[in-house]
């Protein structure tokens, strides 16, 4: 089985069937008819996890901050500055090779999402097997209990950006943030 028909299978199997609206559902509760009309589509941090067990080919990008990547990141994950230009993704992700799919994750989805959708044509042009925005972010994958590390090592802690998001978690005590001028 390829990569795509993989995370296919994996979005099939958890959408609800029906044409129930969509409107007042979680993310993860969207149909893949609603998750297959975005250039870059989500992946759950349960589904990106069986992927990066199956050994796909999987090229990760944590587009925070330095430092919310400093206080950890998704194993592999390569730090992407947010503000990046497609062009600059583009010499990034060739370093993965044709193929590969690529997925990108911030906090919570929203600065991920804007990288994906800006550089998701461009990427599959240049031979991205799929481009997915990790749901939920680190936060997602940090609730559903996977690793997460640091230049060091595993670590738990979650840089959730600032005292809102630090809400999200599942065990606020894992979290850490600055406060921040203008934020």
């Amino acid at each position: 089985m390829n990569v795509r028909s993989m995370l296919v299978c994996l979005f099939a199997a958890a959408a609800p069937t029906g044409a129930a609206s969509q409107a007042g559902r979680s993310p993860d509760q969207v149909t893949l008819s609603a998750i297959e009309l975005s250039a870059a589509k989500p992946i759950s941090a349960v589904g990106l996890s069986q992927v990066m067990a199956a050994n796909a080919r999987i090229l990760l990008f944590d587009v925070r901050n330095r430092e919310e990547y400093r206080v950890s990141h998704l194993p592999a994950a390569r730090h992407l500055e947010p503000t990046s230009t497609v062009a600059s993704i583009i010499r990034r992700a060739r370093r993965g090779g044709k193929g590969a799919v690529v997925v990108f994750y911030c906090t919570i989805g929203a600065r991920s999402t804007a990288v994906a959708e800006t550089a998701a044509d461009a990427l599959k042009a240049q031979g991205a097997a799929d481009v997915r925005v990790l749901e939920l972010g680190i936060i997602g994958w940090a609730n559903a209990g996977l690793p997460l590390v640091d230049r060091v090592g595993p670590t738990r802690l979650v840089h959730t950006f600032d005292a809102e998001r630090a809400q999200h978690l599942t065990d606020p005590a894992r979290a850490r943030f600055e406060k921040r001028e203008g934020y």
